[in-house]
């Protein structure tokens, strides 16, 4: 666990008091982040994930754990409070990034890692619920709809509740295929440090490792996530915690981490939102 601690400004909104954050390690070997491979001929719609979920056969979680799932948040619900990030899934792969915590939940500093989550990187039908799955295809864990966890004094009650699956979390879990002229970019291809093709200055940059995880900045402020590409041209992100400097910078970490397309234009990297709108143009640097 690192010392750092991030800003975030989110949790002001949605949290009344008592929670605090900060980055996790968040080990995903390359080895098993599926790169080049053709989706599965019946993928599950990631829709279908939204909900709020009693955890089971999860090494390590309580018998009293919840997983709840909606448009853009994860929150995680365990016998020490809560913890909560985001998630993304789409052609049967999933990401889930817990960057912050209740007070009850932190270990030192730091955000306990939580290693069936960091291990899920897909997911199937599981009866009425859902199996999330490693990388080699075994279950990491179960969600079923099963009641749901005590009221926390230090959270909205509406995050007891099952979430609605409205269109803005349609939109955001779907994706748009490439435009035709660009080559889908594979896992290995985006690989590295990037920056704008444009002259800027303050150096933003997004840097995407190996390992799953991603870090940049705008210039003046850091961010970071994870991510995951299960077939060239998709590429699934999460966008975690940021510092609040206000400057002139560039938006690459945001771009990154909200896209759901990657196609190389020649040499430079063309990223798209869920709706095919390119959101950025980046070259190795």
């Amino acid at each position: 666990m690192r010392a750092l601690v991030w800003t975030i400004g989110i949790v002001l909104a949605l949290l009344l008091s008592g929670c605090a954050t900060a980055p996790r390690g968040m080990p995903l070997p390359s080895e098993s982040t599926p790169a080049d491979s053709a989706p599965p001929a019946e993928s599950p719609d990631p829709i279908g994930l939204i909900g709020l979920w009693r955890v089971s056969d999860a090494e390590g979680a309580a018998a009293d754990t919840w997983l709840r799932l909606d448009g853009v948040e994860a929150t995680l619900w365990r016998e020490c409070g809560y913890m909560f990030g985001g998630w993304v899934a789409g052609d049967g792969a999933f990401v889930a990034d817990l960057y912050a915590a209740h007070q009850g939940c932190m270990e030192g500093d730091g955000i306990p890692e939580i290693e069936w989550l960091d291990g899920a990187v897909g997911y199937a039908r599981d009866g009425e619920g859902w199996a999330l799955l490693s990388a080699d295809g075994s279950v990491v864990a179960r969600l079923a709809i099963d009641g749901a966890p005590p009221l926390h004094t230090d959270i909205v009650s509406t995050y007891n509740e099952q979430p609605v699956v409205d269109a803005e979390a349609r939109a955001r879990l779907s994706s748009t295929p490439l435009p035709e002229g660009l080559v889908p970019a594979s896992a290995d291809e985006l690989i590295g440090r990037w920056v704008p093709a444009a002259e800027v200055v303050h150096d933003p940059h997004v840097i995407v490792d190996a390992d799953g995880t991603w870090t940049g900045s705008d210039g003046c402020n850091g961010s970071r996530g994870r991510w995951l590409s299960p077939r060239a041209g998709l590429l699934l992100a999460t966008s975690g915690p940021s510092t609040l400097i206000g400057c002139e910078g560039s938006a690459e970490p945001t771009a990154f981490g909200g896209a759901r397309g990657a196609g190389f234009d020649g040499e430079t990297l063309v990223l798209f939102d869920p709706a095919g709108v390119e959101v950025a143009r980046l070259v190795r640097g």
